[in-house]
This record gives structure tokens, C-alpha cells and sequence, in this order.
């Protein structure tokens, strides 16, 4: 008699194929997020959710940067309340009013503080971008960091924030060094691409003057 299984019966959409990195243990040993994260130019970043503190700080660290948030309902706890309090309707998401809204993002600058604006040149130059992935959500942490030289890849448990980066939970982070990890997982990164719905720069730049 055959042996049941417990996905005979499940749909395919519930029979997804994983995608497995394989790696090997090199070393283990302490560090700051600031040095793993220092000495690149590029970074590509994919989080489920996110901190405006950490984002404005790496925009200083990087030259480019593109940050992709796993779920329409990437909302940080800064934008959860203000999607409450704009009165937004049932079923009318972030993402809604990022492009229909102007208003809505007028709201969200002024929330966020005048510390905001320091983004506006980056976003409207187009050297720092926002992504937001709109049919299956994302719960990666993956960070492509890329110099002339130099190429790191972060991933593990850690969301882009500074609770999550600083310690202040308990994370797990695993690194890997060198082109030819970096290309792998940028090309990893990059199946998203027809999914992620770019933040229009100018509807950020009317939101932050």
C-alpha cells in the first residue's frame, strides 16, 4: 500500500518548487550592520518591512540604492497608521495611493518629518528607488551590495530596520563574498522584476517638497 502523502491532494499552487541556495561554513564571527554593510556603492534590497531611520541613513552610505518591499502591505508601522487615518476605503491599498493620490503622500511626508526631504534629490536623479512587489509577497531579507571591486551578499532573517539591524531582536545573518554569489542572487532578485510596481519618482517628489 502506498504511503499517504500529505501533498498528493494539494493544489499547485501549494506545490511550489524551492529555491535552494547550497553553502558551506566558513566562519562565524561578530560585526556592526554598519561594517557589513560599509565599503559598497550599489545596494539592492528586498524586506518585508521596513524603518524610515534605516532607509534615510543608507541613502547616505550608498551612491544607489533600491530598496523592493515583499507585500503591498509593506507598511511600516508609520505608514499602517497613517493608511487608517487617511480614511482609505476597503480594499484601496499603498500601492493605490502611491498612484492615484497625491494627497495621501502629501500626508505621508508630513508624517515622516522634514528629515524626509533630505530624499528628494536621490529620488528625483532616480539614484534611489522603491519597488513594491504586488502579486506574491516576499518574505526575504536579501542585500546585493556591489563596489568596483567588491561584491557582498546579506541575507537571513533581518528586515531592514534598525531594530532588526541593531540588535534589538534576536536575527540571523549570513554572508556570502565575492561575483559569483553576487551575480547568483542578483539574478535571483531579478525575477521579481515583472511583479514590483516602481514608486513614480515624481509622485514621491511632490510628496516631500
Amino acid at each position: 500500500m502506498e504511503p499517504a502523502s500529505l501533498f498528493r491532494d494539494k493544489p499547485p499552487s501549494e506545490q511550489r518548487i524551492l529555491t535552494v541556495f547550497r553553502a558551506e561554513m566558513i566562519a562565524r564571527e561578530e560585526a556592526s550592520w554598519r561594517e557589513l554593510f560599509a565599503g559598497f556603492d550599489h545596494l539592492k534590497a528586498i524586506t518585508y518591512s521596513s524603518g524610515l531611520d534605516l532607509i534615510l541613513e543608507l541613502t547616505g552610505m550608498f551612491s544607489d540604492v533600491e530598496v523592493t518591499f515583499g507585500s503591498e502591505r509593506i507598511l511600516s508601522r508609520e505608514h499602517a497608521a497613517l493608511e487608517q487615518a487617511s480614511n482609505i476605503a476597503r480594499g484601496y491599498t499603498f500601492v493605490d495611493a502611491v498612484t492615484d493620490q497625491k494627497a495621501f503622500l502629501e500626508r505621508l511626508a508630513a508624517e515622516m518629518g522634514k528629515s524626509a526631504r533630505a530624499l528628494l534629490p536621490r529620488v528625483a536623479n532616480g539614484t534611489l528607488r522603491f519597488r513594491l512587489l504586488r502579486k506574491m509577497p516576499s518574505h526575504e531579507k536579501l542585500y546585493l551590495l556591489a563596489g568596483e571591486v567588491r561584491y557582498r551578499v546579506i541575507t537571513g532573517s533581518a528586515n531592514l530596520s534598525l531594530a532588526a539591524l541593531c540588535g534589538r531582536h534576536k536575527e540571523l545573518y549570513v554572508v556570502f563574498e565575492g561575483e559569483e554569489a553576487y551575480r547568483a542572487f542578483d539574478e535571483y532578485y531579478a525575477r521579481d522584476a515583472g511583479e514590483a510596481a516602481p514608486v513614480p519618482a515624481d509622485y514621491l517628489a511632490v510628496a516631500f517638497r
